[in-house]
């Protein structure tokens, strides 16, 4: 799990980015990505975040967990759905000619 929190200027109240740390690995350094950004940086331990705009202290507002996305696609098999009126044909097999000339005469 991951906990994700908004950095909000004390003094404008600009959002200045998202805290990103895991819950299941405490001593893992922290990451910060700026709003509007993409990229990520590793913050040290008592590294202190400034507003950009006015240079202002920041907090930590909106903490919420999310969990890792996994791709379902790949953890799960997918089956073919049955045409209906067709349960157990399923594989369909080409029907034996010698039988159907039989059937004919």
């Amino acid at each position: 799990m991951n906990i994700v929190g908004e950095l909000k200027c004390l003094h404008c109240g600009r959002v200045v980015g998202e805290l990103l740390s895991r819950l299941d690995q405490p001593d893992e350094p922290r990451r910060f990505r700026r709003s509007g950004g993409e990229t990520e940086v590793v913050l040290a331990t008592r590294q202190r975040v400034g507003c950009p705009r006015c240079g202002g202290p920041t907090y930590v507002d909106d903490i919420r967990t999310v969990r890792p996305v996994e791709d379902w696609r790949k953890s799960t098999p997918r089956y073919r759905r049955q045409a209906q009126g067709q349960a157990g044909a399923w594989p369909r097999t080409e029907p034996d000619q010698s039988a159907l000339k039989r059937a004919a005469s």
